[in-house]
């Protein structure tokens, strides 16, 4: 994870298409954040959720290897960093209950 990484905004979009490199639901994100459901839920709908909420959900994905690409020629992208260890990191994540994540 880049220092200062949190201070970057992510968008909506690029937290659907990050759970959709992950194969996660909305439900397995806000738990892996420790979030309620409703906070990704709002969020994914581009409804006010709080800054915090916002830094635990790119948390929790940048912890499992999602990377946030940032704005390049007016376009945000996601991708998952070094494929062999994300993919590691996402078996042990499925491997572990979400509750003791």
């Amino acid at each position: 994870m880049a220092a200062g990484s949190f201070a970057e905004k992510i968008t909506p979009s690029e937290t659907r298409a990050a759970r959709a490199l992950l194969g996660w639901t909305q439900r397995e994100l806000a738990q892996r954040a420790s979030l309620r459901l409703y906070a990704v839920v709002d969020f994914e709908h581009e409804r006010f959720v709080s800054a915090e909420a916002v830094a635990m959900i790119r948390f929790a994905l940048e912890d499992i290897g999602v990377e946030f690409i940032g704005e390049k020629n007016g376009c945000h992208g996601v991708r998952l960093r070094k494929p062999e260890a994300a993919s590691q990191s996402i078996a042990s994540a499925r491997s572990v209950p979400a509750s003791s994540a």
